[in-house]
């Protein structure tokens, strides 16, 4: 048995263009991994199908598991005799925004692929994860970069961008609620889309200044903000205090970016504002980027 970690991420900027033909919407994206996650045990088994167990009983454990449809999809691509037991240790909440099943899925198939002494090529391995889900792709190797196209295409950020975020302090929460990305998606109009350019200047600005507020946008903000009063309230307050927040991905998770000074005054403050918006169940989470 092999264990291996499968990291969250935060979406820093998310700026949807637009929908496609296809039905899928462009998007450019920011995307960081964390250092917090899940852990996945593979370990060999002598059944004739692959199996799936979580420590999650919300989780569903069948094919409907991006894990078990990446198996399926990889066994299509390569020709694989052994059969696997996959233990997931789940951390990650779900629908989230924090990347959790993507990530998963990406995961076992690099683990076993690994453990099977095979590999694919570069762009059969994209196909395949994007086959997956829009995130997948990002979590072959989850250094900061951007993401364009549905989310199938990968650019890690140059370094004059990317050692501003490496080791940045963050705490990521989520209410009790889920907001399913299907959901999120039919709550876009045509005032969240941005262009290209948008994209490129609010990058351009936090490569310029190093500060995060001119960087952080998520094209889902207003129209869930609009449908969850209690998501507004809350980072309203927080970026009212100098503390940027906002909701990761489409919902309904969120983060914090804490600065260098007052650290711990700031993760008091978030800590109060979270369980006074959402309750002592509510999820918190503290982290950095990877």
């Amino acid at each position: 048995m092999t264990t291996f970690f499968s990291p969250a991420k935060i979406n820093l900027l998310l700026d949807i263009h637009g929908k496609r033909m296809d039905g899928y919407h462009d998007l450019s994206s920011l995307i960081v991994g964390l250092d917090f996650g899940d852990y996945i045990d593979i370990e060999k088994t002598g059944s004739s199908k692959d199996l799936l167990e979580c420590n999650d009983p919300n989780i569903p454990c069948d094919e409907h598991n991006l894990i078990l449809k990446g198996m399926t999809l990889l066994r299509k691509e390569i020709k694989i005799k052994e059969h696997f037991k996959f233990s997931l240790n789940k951390r990650i909440p779900s629908q989230a925004g924090f990347g959790g099943g993507s990530s998963n899925a990406t995961t076992v198939i690099k683990g076993v692929l690994g453990l099977i002494g095979k590999s694919l090529s570069s762009e059969n391995l994209n196909f395949l994860l994007s086959q997956i889900g829009a995130d997948c792709s990002f979590f072959k190797n989850p250094v900061p970069s951007m993401m364009t196209g549905i989310g199938e295409i990968i650019h890690p950020l140059e370094p004059s961008i990317s050692n501003k975020l490496t080791g940045q302090k963050i705490l990521i929460f989520k209410p009790s609620f889920n907001i399913s990305t299907m959901a999120a998606y039919c709550e876009l109009n045509k005032e969240s889309f941005n262009d290209t350019a948008h994209t490129e200047q609010k990058i351009e600005e936090f490569k310029n200044t190093g500060d995060h507020k001119k960087l952080i946008h998520n094209s889902f903000t207003q129209p869930l903000e609009h449908k969850y009063i209690a998501l507004k309230s809350l980072l309203k307050t927080l970026n009212d205090h100098g503390i940027p927040s906002m909701i990761s991905g489409s919902g309904s998770g969120c983060f914090s970016l804490l600065s260098e000074e007052n650290t711990n005054t700031q993760r008091i403050l978030i800590k109060d504002c979270v369980q006074n918006a959402f309750g002592n169940d509510a999820f918190l989470e503290e982290t950095k980027v990877l």
